[in-house]
Formats: structure tokens, sequence, C-alpha cells
């Protein structure tokens, strides 16, 4: 393969990634209405998966993170879209609806998000060094 044509993967993630543990939910204020597992998350950002209908998401610019344990852990922690793309699978069970995956990075933090956050990943997080490594 030309060097030219090669794809090279460079890694922008700063924090190490914890997997969800349990079941943990993202859900994005309004308007954006959305909730999501929550796949992996760092002290700089998640991701998680999502059922969209219409392939469109409205955008939130924060959003709440539940555990179905504890309920609420965090109310509006401000964000940024990194990445949304569709996650191909074979066997689709329902034809109207694509799975999604929102990748986010945590901005502008107020000090009670930082170490709630903190304590979140102590309580909720898996460490694994295959994490995927797409974004954040």
């Amino acid at each position: 393969m030309d060097t030219n044509t090669k794809n090279t993967f460079v890694e922008r993630r700063k924090q190490k990634r914890y997997l969800s543990r349990d079941n943990s939910y993202a859900v994005l204020c309004l308007p954006g209405n959305t909730i999501g597992k929550i796949i992996d998350m760092s002290s700089s950002g998640l991701a998680f998966q999502y059922f969209s209908v219409n392939d469109k998401l409205m955008d939130s610019h924060s959003l709440d993170i539940i555990t179905m344990e504890k309920g609420l852990c965090l109310e509006h922690v401000p964000y940024e879209l990194i990445d949304d793309f569709i996650i191909p699978y074979e066997h689709n069970p329902f034809d109207q609806l694509i799975m999604r995956r929102h990748c986010v990075k945590f901005n502008s933090l107020t000090n009670d998000h930082v170490t709630k956050i903190q304590s979140f990943l102590k309580e909720h997080g898996k460490s694994e060094s295959n994490v995927d490594l797409n974004v954040v």
C-alpha cells in the first residue's frame, strides 16, 4: 500500500477512558431531548449510543448523566459535539431505527461538575486497555 493512501490513526484523547460498568445514560437537555447508554467516559468527555428514528439529532449544549441505581448523578454538564455517526450492524430488527454514536467533549465545567465526574468514574467506570479509540 502506498504511504500516501495509508490510513493512520492519531490518538486525540488526553484522558484515560473508562467503560460504563452498569446502566448509565446520557440525556441531552432540551431541545435535544435524546437519551442513550453511555459506552465510555473520561474526565474530559463521553460517548453514548442511541436510536435515531429520522437519522437526525437535535443538538443541545448540555447533558445530564443518570444511572439506574441512583437516578440523576450530574445535571446540565456543558459540552461540545465532537462526532455523531451511524454504528453499523448486520442484523437490524428495526428497519426505521438507526443506531448512532454521539461523542462529546466537556467544556466550561464548574468545580462541582469536575468533582462529580471524578466520583462517577470511580463508582461506575471500568478500566479497559483496549477501549475503542474513536474520538475525544
